[in-house]
Order: structure tokens, then sequence, then C-alpha cells
């Protein structure tokens, strides 16, 4: 138990422990980013602005957005880069463990150069090359030129060179700075330089201690103070104000007037030993380390994450305390005071370290009132708390925010609802009793004691003290509302689609059109008559509300510790002016005025990499393209640049866009700034300038834009105005001439197609004559009997079917007869005297019987010896009188033949008829031939040689 007390003691102890709050805002990049790898040894900015990294692993080149690395299979000796530099040419030079070699920006790669071995280290000196190798002390030589020893002997501890005015100084552990020309002169005798850079001067260090050395005065100043036992300089880099930064085995320090600060992995840098320090153009200081290189971004920005003691990496809200000044932090990790002095505190409470405090605020009575996110509302006494909960009367145990009204009621705002505290009293209001939406996000006091609520859902509403009253109109780019102010007689509020105000009328919106680095914004601090700090997820922004355009960006990139801010209260000014940002990261402290270097920074580089085209079926490339003008043949296609923004600061919001003018004069924004290339299929003839425009830079409202090159391509001859007219005259008289001999040419084609019709039109004719004809023949014996000439059974029956669907529609006479006759004992005659009298005896029937029939009667022969009749308007008494008709003319009419034999013949005959009203269906044709087939029977049962109309012979359909 007593173990148990003792650890919680200490580590109370612990926590509310003061820490030491400065922090390096550095922007780390590492192989992750694209780091040839972790250590960095070495760091020059070239003439176009690259910064370029020696490694261990290989060289990168990095223009701020992305990194091109190079290794052995790029041209380097060995992939351990130890130096870089850069001749008066422009080619940058890497010092490797197994020699030298300079990058060729005509082929994107680097060529060896100079003896193979280690090389110490090398500088140019006018159109001259000279480098420190191991075991051979120092040579002199060039691109395509000889390597040679120097003609004169030089101390073999040479452990550094740079030149002044392009003549070389070399350091000698030994015998100190020495200058070489005709011949070697030792200007600086001291022992123990281990290495050198040029600076306003030369600068000097050995393990321990720096020194500034100006060879016009020979003068030598010491700077900053002796390192302790155990340290040693790696590299120094001195800025144009005096601070000193110098990179140990260690960490960094940094040495300003008496004064030094020390950085090592617990406030900051990345990794240690610090291997080399560089300051490039922009006043941006690098730092190469272990880790990977860093960025220092700004040095008016104070970062409080872990490294300084906080344990939370999200900062949800700010307080200032009107007395006393001290800013209260709440986070995920806890809750925290910063002094006046800057001392940060940690309060020993661990309910904020279990629900993190969303809103802080100090009542009129000196209470502190806290809302939480899960833990409700948290009233602080001292070192007393009072806990208000949902299961109290509370609208919910999420508080968002936190506000006292004139009144001295407290105003609630949470996910559930909204509240009112009054002493004891807890009134809560939520859809059920008016509130439109549960979702409260902040509060706004008004003078008039009304209270303004942002809403995620359902706007800006106001309530009055009894009833909730809509201020924003129907707009879904103020649905949801994170914060509001009052500035300028206006509404304003941070949504999802940027910044919007509102003057009770019209709402306007300031988006990433003006500048903001992301739509998405989440808290707003007015900080003058006309500025306003605007918090997005992608970092911080100035809005100018006078130019209405963003007048300064914070991201990553200028030191803070994250881009994406956490709430409404995650901005804040203490007494002294600071603005305070609280971000998924960690805080940021930013001083009032800005770094200097935000007046005037210079413009980003643009370096054009490759231009390619596809002429004739083949690919052409030209790599960084020297003049200012360049031509390509007519009839280019997928005409490419590939170019380069060279910029340190704000990579996220930097704006680039393009155009090829006079082909699209409209500007082009780049989506991807990790390889840019601007891509054009048809170019016509004509020269046109390829512009490059780049704005919201320098975290500002700055653009400018360049020309990088000119396509120059040549009209073709055929676009030429002589030309024109020839070719016009050539086509017309070609025109003329092919007219002519064509209007001859159809002339003849037309006679001979004339003659040709006549001939065709009459064989046409007559094979239609033919045909018709033919098609007469064909009907005929489609449809009749070739040995009786009657009609045969299909036609017969077709016939048949088409005067009943007459009867069926109230026409044909309202009834029809069929008459079926059958020859008696015609087979006899066949078997007895041969089928060719069977064949007359049919015949013969024919002709009876067309001469008893009416013309519209319809006879056909339906089958071997029988025949049918079928008698449109007759009824059966009609049909039996025709019937015996027939059967006596036959019985009365024998057939003679040729040779004078009579033959006697008779018939029997089968009788059915059909009268109105009937419905016609598919089987009544049959039906109507069965019943006078049953009737021919029937007179064959009864002797023959009569008619039957039978008992029923009707049929009814």
């Amino acid at each position: 138990m007593k173990q148990q007390f003792l650890l919680f003691f200490l580590l109370l102890y612990w926590l509310t422990l003061p820490a030491f709050s400065q922090v390096l805002p550095l922007r780390n990049y590492s192989t992750e980013n694209g780091l040839a790898s972790s250590q960095v040894n070495a760091i020059i900015q070239d003439k176009s602005g690259y910064l370029w990294f020696g490694c261990t692993g290989g060289v990168s080149r990095f223009n701020g957005q992305h990194f091109d690395t190079f290794r052995e299979i790029d041209g380097l000796p060995h992939e351990s880069c130890l130096q870089l530099f850069e001749d008066t040419e422009g080619h940058v030079w890497a010092v490797t463990l197994r020699g030298m070699a300079w990058f060729d920006n005509a082929t994107g790669t680097f060529h060896s150069s100079g003896p193979a071995g280690e090389v110490i280290q090398a500088c140019a000196a006018g159109n001259r090359i000279y480098a420190i190798f191991k075991g051979r002390g120092l040579i002199e030589g060039g691109i395509g030129a000889e390597w040679k020893n120097l003609p004169f002997s030089l101390p073999g501890d040479l452990n550094g060179i740079f030149s002044v005015h392009s003549i070389p100084y070399v350091a000698s552990e030994s015998r100190g700075l020495i200058r070489i020309g005709n011949k070697p002169e030792n200007i600086l005798e001291m022992q123990g330089i281990t290495g050198l850079r040029k600076d306003q001067g030369i600068l000097l260090w050995s393990r321990s201690r720096t020194w500034k050395f100006s060879p016009e005065q020979k003068q030598l100043t010491q700077l900053g103070t002796v390192l302790s036992a155990g340290q040693q300089i790696h590299s120094v880099e001195q800025m144009p104000d005096g601070t000193l930064w110098v990179g140990t085995n260690t960490g960094l320090f940094r040495f300003k007037g008496n004064k030094y600060s020390f950085y090592d992995e617990q406030n900051g840098l990345p990794g240690i030993p610090v291997w080399t320090t560089f300051l490039d153009r922009d006043g941006e200081m690098w730092f190469g380390t272990n880790h990977g290189v860093s960025k220092l971004s700004s040095s008016d920005i104070v970062v409080y994450d872990t490294h300084a003691g906080m344990f939370a990496n999200s900062i949800v809200c700010f307080h200032v305390d009107s007395d006393s000044g001290e800013v209260w932090i709440g986070s995920t990790g806890g809750l925290y005071t910063i002094s006046s002095s800057a001392k940060l505190h940690r309060l020993p409470i661990p309910y904020f370290q279990q629900y993190a405090a969303w809103a802080i605020i100090r009542s009129k009575i000196g209470e502190h009132w806290i809302g939480t996110e899960g833990g409700g509302l948290v009233r602080m006494n001292g070192k007393n708390l009072h806990f208000i909960r949902k299961k109290d009367g509370l609208a919910g145990d999420t508080v968002t925010d936190v506000v006292e009204g004139e009144n001295g009621i407290l105003y609630v705002a949470c996910k559930e609802g909204f509240s009112a505290l009054k002493g004891r009293e807890i009134q809560t209001y939520s859809m059920a009793n008016g509130l439109p939406i549960s979702y409260v996000r902040c509060l706004l006091p008004l003078p008039n004691g009304h209270i303004l609520l942002a809403t995620l859902g359902s706007g800006v509403v106001e309530f009055d003290g009894k009833t909730f009253h809509q201020v924003t109109p129907k707009d879904k780019r103020v649905e949801a509302v994170y914060d509001m102010v009052i500035f300028q007689n206006k509404l304003w509020l941070s949504t999802n689609y940027g910044v919007v105000s509102f003057d009770g009328k019209d709402l306007h919106l300031f988006s990433t059109e003006t500048g903001l680095p992301n739509p998405s914004t989440t808290v707003l601090l007015p900080v003058s008559d006309h500025e306003i700090w605007v918090g997005t997820d992608g970092g911080a922004a100035l809005l100018d509300t006078t130019k209405q355009r963003v007048s300064r960006i914070l991201t990553i990139d200028e030191g803070l510790p994250g881009n994406e801010f956490t709430t409404h209260n995650a901005l804040a000014k203490d007494k002294q002016g600071n603005i305070w940002f609280g971000l998924f990261g960690g805080a940021a402290r930013i001083q009032p005025s800005p770094s200097p270097q935000w007046d005037n920074p210079n413009k980003p580089g643009i370096v054009l990499k490759q231009l390619q085209y596809r002429f004739n079926g083949k690919d052409y490339s030209l790599i960084h393209p020297a003049d200012s003008s360049i031509t390509i043949p007519y009839g280019a296609r997928g005409l490419t640049f590939f170019f380069d923004v060279i910029w340190f600061r704000n990579e996220h919001s930097i704006r680039i866009e393009h155009k090829l003018e006079g082909v699209d004069d409209t500007w082009v924004r780049v989506s991807n700034k990790q390889q840019i290339q601007a891509r054009y299929t048809n170019v016509p003839a004509g020269n046109f300038p390829f512009k490059v425009r780049v704005s919201a830079f320098a975290g500002s409202s700055q653009s400018f834009e360049t020309s990088l090159i000119s396509i120059a391509i040549p009209t073709p001859f055929w676009q030429n105005p002589i030309s024109l007219v020839l070719i016009f005259l050539l086509i017309a008289v070609g025109i003329w001439l092919m007219v002519w001999w064509r209007v001859r040419y159809l002339k003849k084609e037309t006679e001979k197609l004339n003659r040709i019709v006549r001939e065709k039109t009459m064989q046409v004719e007559e094979a239609n004559r033919t045909l018709a004809e033919k098609n007469i023949q064909l009907q005929v014996m489609a449809e009749t009997d070739f040995l009786t000439g009657l009609y045969n059974r299909r036609y017969f029956i077709r016939s048949l079917k088409k005067a009943l669907g007459l009867l069926s529609r109230g026409k044909g006479g309202g009834t029809l007869s069929l008459i079926l006759l059958d020859v008696d004992h015609f087979k006899d005659v066949n078997d007895n005297q041969g089928h060719d009298i069977g064949d007359l005896i049919l015949i013969h029937l024919a002709k009876l019987l067309r001469g008893a029939c009416r013309e519209t009667d319809l006879i056909a022969r339906f089958g071997g010896e029988e025949f049918i009749i079928l008698l449109p308007g007759t009824k059966a008494r009609g049909a039996v009188k025709l019937a015996e008709k027939i059967r006596t003319i036959i019985a009365s009419t024998p057939l003679v033949t040729d040779s004078s034999e009579k033959t006697d013949i008779t018939v029997s005959c089968g009788i059915s008829w059909i009268s109105t009203p009937l419905k016609v269906t598919n089987n009544s044709a049959t039906m109507l031939i069965k019943k006078a087939d049953i009737n021919l029977y029937k007179a064959k049962n009864q002797g023959r040689d009569c008619v039957v109309p039978g008992p029923d012979s009707s049929f009814s359909v």
C-alpha cells in the first residue's frame, strides 16, 4: 500500500512539473517522402533553386514538392555522398567515397570525373575543380580536362576546402588556413581546424569551437562558445542577423548574442547527429541528420507538443484568463496552463484526461466552467469540482460550448440539445420543444440578451429566452456552421464550403478562390479592424476583408505542428497579442508581427525540365532546353511540357497554372504537383509562348507569371499566301479540265446508256408478258383439275370458306347449299373397260355439270369420281331440284365413245345446306362437306342413282 501511494505521489509530482516549452518548428522529410536515405551529409542550392541532398544512399534533388533521386545506376561512382558543390557553369558535383561526378542537365544523369578514390572535400574555383583525395592530397582538373597534382607540396592533413573570389583555401589541422595561388600561402596559423565554409568571409571550426575569418583584414573572431567535452562540430552556418547554427554529434546549437539554445530529439529534432546545416535563398534553415532532413520554417512560431511536455496530439480549446494572462489549454491528454513566462503546467485532474475539454470560460464570480466531450459540464472553484451530467437535467454529456449571458444565465451547447442554467435550475431544450435540430456546435451572446446558436444541420438560430427563430436562410452552404463571430456589423460563419459573411440579407462566400488553403473551415478569430484568422483543414489563413483575399497562410511548412484545426475554440489571442492555434498535432503560438521573411519573399523558381513531342511516328525529347525559343515541325502531336515549380514554403497551398498562349488562352490549374506536366494534342503553325503562373505562394495572395519557352511551328508551304494563290489557280484549272472531260465523257455515256436502256426495256416488256402468261397458266394449274378442267379440291375449300365468311357478316344471300355427287359403279368401269373409259366418263360428266349449273355456281372435282357443287344463295329445295336435274341429265346422256360404244352413267347425290344466322368457325366448311358426304353414302345405300337430302341435311354453325 505504501509503495502504491509512493508511486502515485511520484507520478503526480512528475505530471505537475513545468516543462521547458521551446520546440523547434521543423518540417521533416525522410525516405517516406522520397529522400535517397536517412543520413543526410550535405545540402546545397543550385542556380535554378533546386535543393540537393547528399545522403549515404544517393543524391536527392528537391523542388519543394517531390524528390528526384540519383544512385550508382544514374552515374554516381558510389551511393555514399559526402559533399555537394556547384561549379561556375552551374553543374552540381557530388563527392563520394569512390570519386566525384557532375550532373548533366541535358541527360539527367551524373558523369564521373577525376580519379577514383575517397574524396575528403572539393570545391570550384574559377573554371577549375580542386579536390582533396585521401592519400593523394590536393589535385585539380575539370570536365574534360586532365586531373593532376599541384606543382608544390602541401600538408598531408588537409580536411577542408572552399573558394573565395575564385581563389581556393584549404584547411590543415596542423598548419591552419592556406591560400592556394601560384604557390601556397599560410594566411592563418592555427591548429585543430577540421572544417571551413564561405559565409561573408570564411567560417572555421575545430571539434569544439567556431570562428569567422576575414582574409582581407586577416581578422579572426570567435563565434559562440566552446562546446563541452564529447561534443564534436560537424557543420556551421550563420544567418544574416548573426544567428549561428552549429550541428554536432549530440544535437543542434543556436547562438544569438550571448544566449544559446540547444536542440535534440527531446525538443524537435528528428534525430542526431546533425551532419550539415544550410541557409537557402529564402532564409530557411535546413538541417541534415541521421533521420532525414529538416526545415526550420519560421522563427516566430513556438510549438507545444509531446516534445514540450504536452501528453496529447490534439488541442481542442483555449481560454485566456483576463486577469493573469494565463492560457488554459484543453486537449485529448488533459488540461494545461501556460503562464505569461511560457511555463507549461499540467493540471493533475484525471477527469480531463478521460474527458477532453471542449470549452472553458471564467464566470463573473471567478468560477471556471468547463464543457467536456462525454463528461458533461464541470464547475471548477479552486480545487473543488462539481459535475453536471445528462442525468442531472443537462441536454447531453458531450458539451460543445459554454457562454455566460448578460443576465448571468449560463448557456450550454450540447450534441443532444441546448441548456440554460440559472442557479440550481436547469432548463433544457431539444427538438421536442422547439429546437430545430439537436446538434448545437457553438454559442454567441448578443447585447440584447438573446443567444445565437450555430447548429450542424439547421444553420444559425436565435433564442430569445423562450422560443427559437431561424436567422440564416435555407442554403446548403450554411446548413452546418462550426463557428460564428460578429465582425464589421456582419455575421461571419465557418462552414464546409469556406467562410460566409451574412449581412442579414445576402451571403458572401470566401473559399479557395480567395486564397483559403482548404474550403473546410472550423474556427474564426478577428485580430484587427480588417483581418480575421481562419482555421481550416489545410492550415491557418489570415483573411483581409478589405482586399477580400487571404494575405497570409500558415501550415506545417511554416512550422505548425499540424494542418487541421480541431474545434471552434481552437483559436485565441492572449494579452501580449500572440495568436494561439489548436491543431491535430499540438498547439502553436504565433507572434503578433510576422517574421521579416514574409515582407518581401523571393519568387518561386520555375524550371522547364523536358519537352516532348511526336512526329512522323517517332518520339522526340529535349531535356532542360537552354534556348528561349524552340522550333518544332508542323504536324507534331502530343506536345508535352514537364516543369518544376521550386518553392519550399506552403507547398500544400501553392497554386500552379499554365497555358500555351495563342492555342488555349485559359489558365489550366495543375492538380498533381508531384509530376507537373502540360500536354497539347494538336498545335497549329505560329509562335506560342508557354506561360506558368504561380499564386498563393509565401503564405500570401501574391502571384506572378513567367514565360518559360516559346514554341515556333513554321507555316507549311501550302499555307504561304503566294503558294495559296498558285495552288488555287492550279486547282481551278484542274477542276475546269476535269469538268470538261467529265461532261464530254458523260455525254457519250448517256447516249450509250439510252440505247442500252431502250433495248433492255423491250426485252423486259417481252419477258413481263411471257411471265404474266406463265403466271396465269400456273394459277390455272394450281386451281383446276387437269383432266376435267373443273376447279380442284383446294380451290373449292378456299371458296367455300370465303362464302361462309360472307354469310357470317350478313352477306351472300343468307344461305348456301352443297351437292356432293359420286359416279355409281365407277370402279367396275375402270376394271372392266379400262381407265381410259373412266377418264372419258369424268370429262363427260364435267361437261354435263357445266351445262346444268348456273354461272354463279362453283363446280369442282372433289377427288376420284366425286364432284361437288357450291350453290350460293340457294336453299335446300333449290339444291334438291338442281341435283335431280343433274341426275336425270346424266342418266339420260350416256357416254358415246369413238367406237360408238355407249356407256350408261348414273350418279348418287348428297345435299347439305346452311342458313343465317350463323357463327363461322374453323370447322364450318369441313362440317358442311361432311353432312353432304353422309347423305351421299345414304344415297349409295338406297340403291344409287338418287338424291338424298337426308332428314337433317341443314347445318347451323
